[in-house]
């Protein structure tokens, strides 16, 4: 059956058929929620339209730019933030994703869980639960290179020996 929706998908990616892609089960191994939400649903909830990014983002810096007009200044709170996780689900439902890769960096456990890992995991499995029962969720915690790596390792703390975390996204300017 593997080898049948490969196909299928690539076919769908061929002929840009974006419906049949949707129907064909898929995993998404690297999820920002932050920018992976639905945009229908942040417009039916919170009436904020967010744009269909237009060209290619040249840096790290662009995307964080772009980010900051129109999605992040908006959600700046822990609810903001758990809204746009269930925005994330909701979208990876309408793709038909049935394993999602996905979570919050280091600094976002501070900033928008109090420093409680507990909240900022429930914070995902209910929305999974409320709009994507039946995907596998999978925890990755993020960490950028421009942090001083002591910190990063103090704020990994409440993340070791988790079993929903299985993954590390190590991002930013590759240089640093």
């Amino acid at each position: 059956m593997r080898d049948e929706w490969s196909e299928a998908f690539i076919n769908a990616l061929k002929s840009r058929d974006k419906e049949r892609m949707r129907q064909i089960p898929k995993a998404d191994l690297h999820n920002h929620f932050v920018l992976g939400g639905s945009r229908s649903f942040i417009c039916e909830r919170k009436g904020l339209m967010i744009p269909a990014l237009e060209g290619v983002l040249k840096s790290m810096q662009e995307m964080d730019q772009w980010n900051q007009e129109f999605i992040g200044k908006y959600f700046e709170s822990s609810e903001g933030r758990r809204f746009l996780i269930e925005a994330a689900f909701v979208q990876a439902r309408e793709d038909g994703v049935t394993v999602l890769e996905i979570g919050e960096d280091v600094w976002g456990l501070g900033q928008y869980f109090d420093h409680d890992v507990n909240a900022l995991t429930e914070a995902f499995f209910s929305a999974r639960d409320k709009y994507a029962p039946d995907l596998e969720l999978r925890l990755l915690v993020g960490l950028s290179r421009h942090c001083p790596v002591q910190w990063l390792m103090e704020q990994l703390e409440p993340f070791w020996g988790r079993p929903e975390f299985c993954s590390i996204d190590l991002y930013g300017d590759e240089m640093a």
